[in-house]
């Protein structure tokens, strides 16, 4: 009978522990590299600035994650006087933007597009540029590059299911020591 109640507590556990999807928060830095018009900034910046990339994602940073409605997922794009939210995708409906993860690390980011006039886009790769205008042709442009490791370490949260495993492993210790007595 013991080993029935424990068995069944066990796989219970083990249950909820494989269904709790958890949010994972990552942050990446893009170190822009040149533009076609030095000295002429694009939303307050030019060569030698920052721009962040930063979201939340359910489930573990490995292969693509996509970033589309009802995903759960999520990221913006700051970029001095500008942001850009993953919803700001001109692909979006069509194609959903995406970021490619390995193991933690950035690989690549499927984003064009955000909020006119502004334009923003990857080109390849962790490569991408930025223009305040959508006719790219006529615009200044800034070149850079994202960083591919994490500019902060993602936390690795405790999933409730774990607490749960450890609570049962407790009250399994309880219940021998009282069969024992």
């Amino acid at each position: 009978m013991v080993r029935m109640m424990i068995t069944a507590l066990l796989a219970m556990m083990l249950a909820t522990t494989a269904q709790a999807a958890t949010a994972v928060s990552f942050s990446f830095i893009g170190n822009i590299t040149g533009s076609t018009a030095p000295g002429t900034p694009v939303f307050g910046l030019d060569v030698g600035d920052t721009v962040t990339l930063s979201g939340t994602a359910m489930g573990p940073l490995d292969g693509d994650v996509l970033f589309g409605a009802g995903s759960g997922n999520s990221f913006k794009i700051e970029a001095g006087s500008g942001e850009f939210l993953n919803s700001e995708d001109d692909g979006f409906g069509v194609t959903l933007p995406y970021i490619t993860f390995d193991n933690g690390n950035l690989v690549d980011v499927n984003f064009t597009g955000g909020p006119s006039p502004a334009f923003w886009t990857k080109t390849s790769g962790l490569s991408f540029f930025l223009t305040a205008d959508s006719s790219a042709a006529a615009s200044v442009l800034l070149f850079g590059t994202w960083e591919s490791t994490p500019s902060t370490a993602p936390a690795v949260p405790l999933p409730a299911g774990l607490v749960l495993l450890l609570s049962g492993i407790g009250g399994l210790v309880v219940l021998r020591k009282a069969a024992d007595a």
